[in-house]
């Protein structure tokens, strides 16, 4: 029985004398991505090499997400955890500043292997990546309704309504669809169930959710309750701002200031806890005399706005441009103040003043970021829901996190929340809800991609998590290994003409390993490896857990982070595996009965013995 399920925080299918209903454009498509994230980039390309037709539509018309919008400096902890496209764009940055500026410049220097970029050169390189695995761009077209019928007794999407700014309706059929939307609006509008806010602590047994406040020295406070609300974590701009005079726009006064907003700021001040511009903002330096702006976690004021982003998931095109307003209102104020408000300190004056907007970037919006930095929004309730635990040894004394044999991609950073409310007197330096503690790089597995019931449909960056799991996995790095996993299952299912529920996830990993991803930490063997397909698979499967354990070696925590730049650290020891080490018999026993083999091990390397245990698991 066919149905339709409108998206009601959208406005209705056709605009009163649009005229646009009886002439929609119609098209059929092997896989149509909503949303140009970097996860849906990703998404869209994977599926293009895999040699389907893929349509990538974003309804607004800012093109990449938060990493063309501002975000240079992205979250991660070890190198030895990226691969796949995420190496690949990081390897494109690295060959652009060296192409331009020359292999011993400042600007290669200053980008670090790749890692850092400028706003404009992240946009070109994924517009280049679209253009040349031909994949369609269609901006400035939102969703305004989804047609389902039933599949197998579940309802399957079969067709996508979308408008243009100019009130044109065009109707997309597809095979599968992905929603690569930070807040799940596709998801949400096909009916799939979702949350929005905080779990409570009894919901998962999470250390970390709920009501919290989290001292910067680890220590829960009086009043972390934990119970569960309808909070999300804090939104805030990713400003590209440079010191370069020739290059610099001058911060300019909003037209709603509202100086009250800082006077706490003026406290803080006084009291010493503030005491430099670094204290209110977070620098990372970027190439070109610039630098990426963030809110700096555990200061007791930042460029965060705190209290007005609960709206957004939910909200229509309105709530949300109020909200980005609103956000954009109290940046360009702070800085202002900052800069020119006489009681403010001279020192921390002189300090701002040296900063304004690069001339050349996000050129039609005068420098400012066009991109609303949006930690959170729906997250999808499917069948499975991956928590804290899921980053955590299930074994304890164990290094390696949970086991996830139907792993896609892995992520490798802390639990990260910059928090959900205001600080209140009781705790007047503590942003309620914020906290950052480490955990072991972990697995993510398909099903948090796949809807409940709802067929044709895969949701890479609305994921099945909590709350605190999604603070951790919430990073472009990982958004983007799960969008290319993403893009591949699709291609699959409609190649092997299945529902994304029954393809063989075996076969996934095989693909994601054939693209140098990852489904699991090895630090040492990398996509170059002529050993990196089977490492990764047979790793996934469970053969190194334990691995350390079995070899009686104690666990001595993360990395040191010696000799690295940033928020980066040394590869976190004991996940690697020794492929060249000599096999005994205690180990071959594990491994043979792990695989139902009975192979002989006398003299053999492990690698040399894992990829005859490889080479028969797929005969």
């Amino acid at each position: 029985m066919l149905r339709l399920v409108s998206f009601v925080a959208i406005s209705i299918i056709c605009h009163t004398g649009a005229g646009h209903c009886a002439h929609a454009q119609q098209a059929s498509l092997d896989v149509l991505v909503y949303g140009s994230t970097p996860a849906g980039v990703a998404a869209s390309i994977a599926a293009s090499r895999e040699g389907m037709n893929v349509v990538l539509v974003e309804p607004s018309d800012h093109f990449g997400g938060i990493m063309t919008g501002g975000l240079s400096n992205p979250d991660f902890k070890t190198f030895e955890a990226l691969g796949g496209f995420y190496q690949e764009f990081m390897d494109s940055v690295l060959a652009h500043y060296t192409h331009t500026y020359g292999p011993d410049s400042k600007q290669v220097d200053d980008s670090y292997y790749g890692v850092w970029y400028e706003p404009r050169v992240a946009q070109k390189i994924f517009m280049d990546l679209l253009k040349k695995n031909n994949v369609q761009l269609l901006m400035q077209h939102a969703l305004r309704q989804v047609q389902l019928d039933s599949t197998n007794g579940n309802p399957q999407i079969k067709r996508v309504t979308f408008e243009n700014r100019q009130g044109q309706i065009q109707q997309l059929t597809a095979e599968v669809f992905i929603d690569a939307t930070y807040e799940g609006d596709l998801m949400a509008a096909s009916g799939v169930p979702y949350r929005v806010g905080r779990e409570s602590r009894s919901v998962y047994g999470e250390l970390f959710a709920g009501v919290k406040y989290f001292s910067r020295d680890h220590k829960f406070l009086p009043g972390s309750t934990g119970a569960g609300d309808h909070k999300i974590q804090c939104f805030n701009f990713r400003l590209c701002m440079t010191d370069s005079l020739e290059n610099r726009i001058t911060v300019w006064k909003p037209e709603h200031y509202q100086r009250e907003r800082y006077d706490r700021l003026l406290e803080l001040i006084e009291e010493g806890q503030v005491k430099s511009l670094h204290d209110v903002i977070k620098f990372r330096y970027l190439p070109n005399r610039k630098a990426d702006i963030n809110d700096p976690l555990y200061s007791p004021f930042g460029i965060r706005l705190m209290e007005a982003q609960h709206a957004w998931p939910e909200g229509d095109s309105a709530t949300r441009a109020d909200i980005f307003q609103q956000h954009k209102d109290y940046t360009l104020g702070l800085l202002y103040f900052m800069q020119n408000d006489t009681t403010v300190p001279a020192s921390i004056r002189e300090e701002a003043s040296a900063w304004g907007f690069a001339r050349d970037e996000f050129e039609e919006t005068n420098g400012f970021s066009p991109a609303l930095y949006l930690r959170e929004g729906r997250r999808m309730k499917s069948d499975f829901v991956l928590t804290e635990h899921d980053t955590q040894p299930e074994v304890p004394g164990q290094v390696r996190a949970k086991l996830h044999a139907d792993a896609v991609a892995i992520c490798d950073y802390s639990m990260d929340s910059h928090g959900n409310g205001a600080p209140i007197p009781f705790h007047p330096g503590v942003t309620e809800g914020a906290f950052n503690f480490y955990v072991q790089p972990y697995q993510l597995p398909y099903r948090i991609m796949l809807p409940p019931r709802t067929e044709g449909l895969l949701v890479p960056v609305a994921v099945s998590a909590s709350h605190v799991a999604y603070s951790s996995l919430r990073m472009e790095p990982t958004w983007t290994s799960l969008g290319y996993a993403a893009g591949l299952a699709a291609a699959q299912a409609v190649i092997g003409k299945k529902q994304l529920r029954s393809i063989d996830v075996a076969v996934l990993q095989k693909t994601i390993h054939k693209y140098n991803a990852f489904t699991v930490y090895v630090t040492d063997v990398g996509p170059r490896d002529e050993f990196f397909k089977v490492a990764q698979f047979l790793g996934t499967q469970g053969y190194f857990h334990g691995l350390f354990e079995y070899e009686n070696v104690p666990y001595i925590g993360r990395g040191s982070g010696k000799g690295m730049r940033g928020q980066y650290i040394a590869a976190y020891p004991y996940h690697e595996i020794h492929p060249d080490k000599v096999m005994d018999a205690t180990l071959a026993q594990r491994w043979n009965e792990m695989a139902g083999t009975d192979l002989p091990y006398e003299g053999k390397l492990r690698k040399a013995f894992l990829q005859e245990i490889y080479s028969a698991s797929f005969k």
